[in-house]
């Protein structure tokens, strides 16, 4: 089923600002982010989601309540500090999930109808070649190697 559901441009002067925006973002982040970490640094330890986050506000709020509860070799000003990272970090990945997922889902259908458009030029130009239409033969040309097929080894030459 053919749709053209994508009908926008986004002018040369958007797009600065967008991407100017999107680094400004990144430039004012960049002295908060660790660089250096990869997915690798986390393993073996717990992750906190959703669900656990009540759990870690409910246990800073003990400790908070009774500072005695919290063992020698922890911080509790340290694990307040973290707690507001967390939650500026979860609200910042929110946003940019949210609008990463649409950018995404956008960018993949202006792709789908691109690539429906350039199948039906492909069948145009290829019944021009088949033909002998001169310019169907230079348009086929230039378009058959998206679906040239890999020659196949004939018995003896495996």
């Amino acid at each position: 089923m053919k749709s053209n559901r994508i009908n926008f441009e986004i002018s040369a002067s958007t797009l600065k600002e967008v991407i100017d925006a999107i680094e400004l973002a990144s430039a004012k982040l960049k002295p908060v982010l660790l660089t250096d970490i990869t997915k690798g640094d986390l393993d073996g330890y717990a992750r906190m989601g959703d669900s656990s986050y009540s759990f870690v506000a409910s246990a800073i709020d003990c400790a908070n309540t009774k500072p005695s509860l919290v063992p020698g070799y922890h911080n509790l000003e340290e694990a307040k500090s973290d707690q507001r990272y967390y939650e500026a970090m979860r609200e910042i990945g929110s946003k940019l999930e949210n609008l990463t997922g649409l950018v995404a889902m956008n960018r993949e259908l202006a792709g789908v109808e691109l690539l429906d458009f350039s199948n039906d030029i492909y069948a145009s130009v290829k019944r021009s070649y088949q033909v002998g239409d001169p310019d169907g033969i230079v348009m086929y040309q230039t378009l058959k190697p998206r679906y040239a097929r890999p020659k196949r080894k004939g018995k003896d030459e495996a």
